[in-house]
């Protein structure tokens, strides 16, 4: 799916554009261009997935550019990827899931960046952060045990 007049200013009615961001380094705006294209093209996001996604991947290019004075993907580092994704939000510190989020834009962009040969590693590959829940697992009490066995029962054939 290529990203048509009509998407651009859909974007711009959200009040989210992928353009929003002036770029000092051409190469760094190129590359930004070819993964939001490639990601655009590719039709495996929703379209409220791409337009998150894509903001948060011009917040990232912008803030690195502005932060680091990066010029390119391949300059960026864990540290530098770190600290995007642990940035404080205009209320406060981030929550785990922003922070979940923040990574998983960031792991699109690099993984795609890869794959255009735009980018040799993924700075987030090594980024731990907070589970998503601080619940324990727990065990299944009997009576959960015996609902799942009916269902697997009556669903056997399905399953095979």
């Amino acid at each position: 799916m290529k990203r048509t007049t009509n998407d651009e200013q859909q974007l711009r009615q959200t009040g989210v554009s992928w353009e929003a961001t002036t770029y000092r380094s051409a190469s760094l705006n190129a590359e930004r261009r070819a993964v939001v294209e490639a990601l655009s093209a590719s039709g495996a996001l929703s379209e409220q997935s791409l337009v998150r996604i894509l903001d948060l991947v011009g917040r990232f290019c912008g803030f690195c550019e502005r932060a680091f004075g990066v010029d390119s993907l391949t300059e960026v580092s864990a540290p530098q990827a770190a600290a995007f994704v642990e940035a404080p939000t205009a209320i406060g510190e981030p929550s785990v899931a922003t922070m979940h989020l923040r990574r998983s834009a960031l792991r699109l962009l690099f993984r795609t960046a890869r794959e255009l040969d735009l980018a040799e590693s993924d700075p987030t590959l090594d980024l731990l952060l907070p589970p998503r829940s601080s619940q324990p697992t727990r065990p299944l009490t009997d009576d959960e045990v015996a609902v799942c066995r009916v269902a697997s029962l009556h669903t056997l054939t399905s399953s095979r």
